[in-house]
């Protein structure tokens, strides 16, 4: 006679679960369950069996023990072998194939104000771990969620499950764990221990070199960033490579800087649209007619977005499209880019950005970056060698209303919103940088280099390339001036207005050089305004 199934049933959420757990009862499958579950699936006409009438022992401590029992973790990592199974006969318990489980939240507990490590100790789940443990051991099959357990269940009645799904479960249920005890161990040491556990959600074209294979992308489960790369959709295209998604990684910090900046200032949500290559914004505008900011993204350097990826916060029409793969280009063939990034693309945009040939221009649509897009702090990590550095996110942008700003003149608001978009820019720019804007739009960005007076010198000669006028700009410097030399290759430019920090040794030399030239400059202390980006 064959062997009944079991399935043991431990769910913090009941709402829901009677449709995949009637559906094994209905295949003739055995339920044991906690006696609240017992309770629930009784209102629905499904029969379970009380976790204390199989193992004989009654809950402990108003359920603090309730599943550690030999009959359950035996019942689930016993072999499923012919030895196996006299010994749980012997014992008086049962083969469980198949454990459908949910943990407590501890999460939530440890989000709370105020949380001690008493109170995350109440939502701790001991026995979930327990029984997973034991689940994978036995190689069980394993269910974290309903639709999971309707998944199991579809091949269950096809004729079983096979060992390539019986083996993701099982992955799955640990993966979770491992976040689980990562995350109380990282509370209960205050932050000492941390880490980070992803799967693999795309597989990457190949690193930052063709030969550098295999290269993926992992995600977090746990983290629920509406911006997470793995919340857009991949429309069309090859696969991306590394260099790819870390320049889309860097889109979406510049993006996050420059909303940020907007709205601590109290200005409206104006389009936005930037151009990156190799991790360098090469252009940048922002305004109120998509198609006019795409043109002015081009104008900074037409050039230098030929290849690169932009993304914008307003749809992507076939005119916008237009505009990126033809003004000012003069080539038979459409400007190729590398990837287009925007909250939706209409009918016939993707057609007309498409590379036929190579199928290098990817398209990832996201409708979040239509929307809010705030800077999340968090702790981010840097390998090194032997680990990883942290720091947290940097959350400051320029406020225009700080006490220890200081202005040698005041200038219009329309300089001082190119100079809260150069900010944007040059704070989510490798150091050292300096950063041109003039009449929204980025004129010029001198970044990564070793001195600051060669920032300067790399974008006069970029703005010459294009043809550009810096006269009446905003010049912003990502940290002070060293000496003045740089100060007067500054001033060289005919700036409308310079930002840079204080506290360099040489200031008394540096901020005159501004004064006798008549520039306008805004200042705030290095310690407090400094914006080093790009080092890991």
């Amino acid at each position: 006679m064959p062997r009944q199934p079991v399935m043991l049933v431990s769910v913090l959420k009941k709402d829901g679960i009677e449709d995949p757990v009637g559906r094994f009862s209905q295949l003739g499958g055995h339920i044991i369950a906690s006696r609240g579950t017992c309770e629930h699936l009784t209102k629905f006409g499904i029969h379970a069996m009380d976790v204390a009438d199989y193992t004989g022992e009654e809950p402990w401590m108003q359920h603090l023990v309730v599943t550690i029992h030999p009959k359950i973790e035996g019942g689930l990592m016993v072999p499923d072998t012919e030895a196996g199974h006299a010994h749980l006969a012997e014992k008086g318990a049962l083969f469980i194939d198949i454990l459908f489980n949910t943990m407590y939240d501890m999460a939530s507990a440890i989000a709370l104000p105020g949380a001690t490590p008493e109170s995350v100790r109440k939502d701790t789940d001991v026995g979930a771990i327990a029984m997973r443990h034991a689940a994978v051991k036995g190689n069980r099959i394993c269910a974290g969620s309903a639709d999971r357990l309707n998944q199991v269940l579809a091949t269950w009645e096809q004729g079983g499950v096979p060992d390539e799904l019986r083996r993701a479960l099982c992955s799955e249920m640990e993966m979770e764990c491992a976040i689980y005890l990562l995350n109380l161990a990282r509370f209960l040491s205050g932050g000492q221990v941390d880490g980070f556990i992803g799967r693999v959600t795309h597989m990457l074209k190949y690193g930052e070199n063709p030969f550098q294979i295999p290269a993926d992308l992992l995600a977090d489960p746990g983290d629920n960033d509406p911006l997470g790369i793995q919340q857009f959709e991949f429309l069309e295209g090859t696969a991306p490579s590394f260099i790819n998604v870390r320049d889309y990684t860097r889109l979406i910090y510049l993006f996050r800087r420059m909303y940020s900046t907007f709205q601590v200032n109290g200005r409206p949500n104006f389009l936005f649209a930037a151009a990156i290559k190799h991790g360098n914004p090469c252009g940048a505008a922002f305004g109120t007619d998509p198609v006019d900011v795409m043109r002015r993204v081009i104008d900074g350097s037409p050039l230098s977005v030929m290849g690169g990826v932009v993304m914008t916060n307003f749809t992507v029409n076939p005119e916008v499209a237009e505009i990126l793969t033809r003004y000012q280009w003069t080539a038979v063939r459409p400007r190729p880019m590398d990837g287009v990034l925007a909250p939706s693309f209409d009918d016939g945009a993707v057609d007309i950005l498409r590379r036929e040939k190579t199928q290098k221009c990817r398209m990832l649509a996201n409708p979040a970056l239509g929307g809010a897009l705030p800077i999340i702090p968090r702790m981010h990590l840097s390998e090194v060698p032997g680990g990883w550095a942290r720091q947290p996110t940097n959350t400051r942008v320029l406020d225009l209303t700080w006490r220890f700003l200081t202005r040698s003149v005041q200038c219009s608001p329309e300089l001082e919103d190119d100079l809260l978009f150069a900010t944007g820019v040059c704070s989510s720019s490798p150091s050292n940088t300096v950063t041109v804007v003039k009449n929204r739009t980025l004129y010029a960005n001198g970044a990564c280099q070793p001195d600051r007076v060669g920032c300067v010198e790399v974008a006069d000669h970029r703005m010459k390339k294009s043809k550009l006028d810096p006269t009446g700009s905003v010049l912003c410097s990502d940290s002070f001036l060293p000496d003045e030399d740089g100060a007067r290759a500054i001033v060289a430019l005919k700036p409308g207005l310079v930002f840079t920090t204080s506290g360099s040794i040489n200031d008394k030399r540096v901020f005159p050089v501004f004064a006798e030239a008549g520039t306008p400059v805004y200042s705030v202390p290095d310690t407090e305004g400094r914006m080093f980006f790009g080092h890991g």
